[in-house]
């Protein structure tokens, strides 16, 4: 690739997860052009996470299931892209949408997957490898554009909570009234995908056996996850600040946690990233799709089943297409639990 880019777009309109493993990518690419403008384009729902980033310089709101949707809003954007005049694109969302936005800006360098759906639009591809993790394949694209480049070891760098995140998550902390030094435990119950979510039920005796144990459970989610949290909390005695907290503050509460339970869902990257070790509940989905959580820490809880991964889907679908849902039922609260108690006696966070 010819000469260094003055003006990058990076391009991940994809789930919250998606985008946190974009994160060392976007680090990476502003390392190997320190003089070039970095550019995120992404949904207004994970805009907070790329906007505290400190290699990001601007971020891009591509509203895609609202003014930017269909032909006419994806034109609309392609022409608000063209007048920033971006000489290079880097496109880890494998959509065709996200290639052709990014053609259809004038961007004259696109990098890509070569798996992508716009595979054909990009002018360099990188391979996709399936037996690796996904934040490890984002890095790839970089070698695509510069052979030589090799990534810093440290991924998670910069990644952190802003002070105004801290401040702002203060009060309802404090309601909380946990005691100085109180080991809490955080869990995500919740899930987009209905196969995602280990049965509510036993989430509450997760919760029920860790209070016994000394420890504070915690739940945590979006908007999605409050009701399903807050029957859960009630039924344990477990608190709950599923549906409060910005992405900024679920950041900040993440580094109040001795340990994070969670299904397979983007508050499992978030806690990856910001250092705490977890437990994730496996079911419809499986390591070898890339998205297990990165980290040597980090475990997984699964069973072993022939199902498995649900096909058609990286996510698996809302039910489970056999009737039986025995990839999430298999899993028991005396695994989790037994597992968890392990991670937590290594007094990681305590």
């Amino acid at each position: 690739m010819t000469g260094s880019p003055r003006r990058i777009l990076a391009i991940q309109t994809a789930y919250l997860g998606d985008c946190v493993l974009t994160l060392p990518l976007l680090r990476e690419a502003k390392a190997l052009y320190p003089r070039s403008r970095l550019s995120v384009l992404a949904l207004p729902k994970t805009a907070a996470l790329f906007e505290e980033f400190p290699a990001v310089d601007e971020v891009l709101a591509d509203d895609k299931r609202g003014e930017d949707s269909g032909l006419l809003g994806m034109l609309r954007l392609a022409g608000r892209l063209r007048s920033r005049a971006f000489d290079l694109a880097i496109i880890p969302h494998r959509s065709l949408r996200s290639a052709l936005i990014a053609r259809l800006a004038g961007i004259p360098r696109r990098v890509g997957f070569a798996s992508s759906a716009g595979w054909f639009l990009m002018t360099r591809r990188a391979p996709f490898d399936w037996a690796t993790h996904d934040l490890d394949r984002n890095l790839s694209l970089l070698k695509a554009i510069d052979p030589s480049f090799y990534p810093s070891k440290d991924v998670w760098r910069d990644v952190a909570a802003s002070d105004h995140a801290r401040a702002s998550l203060a009060a309802r902390w404090e309601s909380l009234r946990l005691a100085p030094g109180a080991p809490v435990v955080g869990l995500h119950a919740g899930s987009a995908w209905g196969t995602k979510r280990w049965p509510e039920d036993r989430w509450a005796e997760l919760c029920r056996r860790l209070k016994s144990q000394g420890f504070k459970p915690l739940l945590v989610g979006g908007p999605d996850d409050a009701e399903l949290s807050k029957r859960v909390a009630a039924a344990s005695g477990a608190e709950s600040l599923a549906g409060t907290t910005s992405l900024g503050e679920l950041k900040a509460l993440m580094e109040k946690f001795s340990l994070f339970v969670t299904n397979d869902s983007g508050p499992m990257h978030v806690a990856c990233a910001m250092g705490v070790p977890v437990l994730a509940i496996f079911g419809p989905t499986v390591r070898g799709l890339g998205f297990f959580p990165y980290g040597i820490r980090n475990e997984v809880a699964e069973a072993d089943l022939a199902c498995r991964p649900c096909p058609g889907s990286l996510h698996g679908p809302m039910k489970c297409p056999h009737g039986h849902f025995l990839c999430m039922k298999l899993v028991t609260v005396d695994e989790v639990f037994s597992r968890a108690m392990r991670m937590l006696a290594c007094g990681v966070r305590l």
